[in-house]
């Protein structure tokens, strides 16, 4: 009875969007009317839907804090079925800042899903307030290192209560007919019960969505921390190396010239 209640209790929760632990309790509730100039956040949110139901959707809402708990909201959970206890499994997120109009990456790496190869909700929640002057496009999603899906306009949350913590790009959701229909007019079809069979379900797995957002008053600043690209640094190398040489010819050159010189001024004066 208790495990027939665990698993109708994760169906439920995950068909509604709020099965997930979400975002510590420093992320803050979104404000009514978006700042064009602020910053803002944007999470992963992936659950599973083979057996286990191990998930973590992170939304930015307070009452989902309060309500879920925080003390796990990095971590990918699931329950125990027969205990109901919460189990974490092993999986390292990555979430971002968006400081203005720009590219950015959300991830999970080292993520071991223990047998789940069924995905039923990808999403980025983020706290930017539900707006029309804030555009997602050219969103992509990689598993395992692959490109599984592409979207040139996101497609957007549009049903409360999932809008109280702010803006939300879904990638995939068993629930949303019209994204289910999206994806299989792009040959993107539901291979498990209650959605894709994207996971290995071994250790060791990674999940990271891209996006771009504009609408901002101003732009992303670049990262500092890149190098320059190698073919460019060979580049100013061989520039540098080429340049070198040039000095030092020419500085042989004008010895040779002031040798010969002082040695023709020599000879003439023996001569005299």
């Amino acid at each position: 009875m208790r495990k027939s209640k665990m698993q109708w209790l994760g169906i439920l929760l995950s068909g509604l969007m709020v099965a997930g632990l979400v975002l510590p309790s420093s992320a803050q509730a979104a404000k009514e009317e978006v700042d064009l100039d602020g910053t803002y956040h944007a999470a992963l949110g992936v659950s599973t839907a083979t057996q286990k139901w191990i998930n973590r959707n992170a939304y930015f809402d307070k009452n989902a804090n309060e309500f879920f708990g925080t003390e796990n909201g990095n971590k990918l959970m699931s329950e125990d079925s027969a205990t109901g206890d919460k189990v974490a499994h092993d999986g390292t997120f990555t979430d971002v800042e968006i400081k203005g109009n720009g590219t950015y990456t959300v991830k999970l790496e080292g993520a071991n899903f223990e047998g789940e190869t069924t995905i039923c909700m990808l999403h980025v929640p983020t706290d930017i307030p539900v707006t029309d002057k804030i555009k997602f496009t050219d969103v992509s999603a990689k598993i395992n290192g692959k490109t599984v899906l592409e979207f040139d306009e996101a497609f957007m949350e549009d049903e409360e209560p999932y809008l109280g913590g702010g803006m939300d790009v879904i990638l995939l959701n068993h629930w949303r007919e019209a994204l289910v229909k999206q994806l299989s007019d792009k040959g993107i079809n539901e291979t498990g019960t209650n959605g894709y069979d994207f996971l290995l379900g071994t250790g060791n797995e990674s999940v990271e969505v891209t996006f771009t957002v504009s609408g901002f008053n101003y732009d992303k600043k670049p990262d500092a921390t890149k190098a320059p690209a190698k073919a460019d640094t060979q580049k100013d190398q061989k520039s540098n190396g080429t340049s070198s040489a040039m000095v030092a010819v020419v500085l042989i050159v004008v010895a040779v010239v002031a040798i010969a010189g002082a040695v023709v001024i020599v000879f003439r004066k023996r001569k005299k």
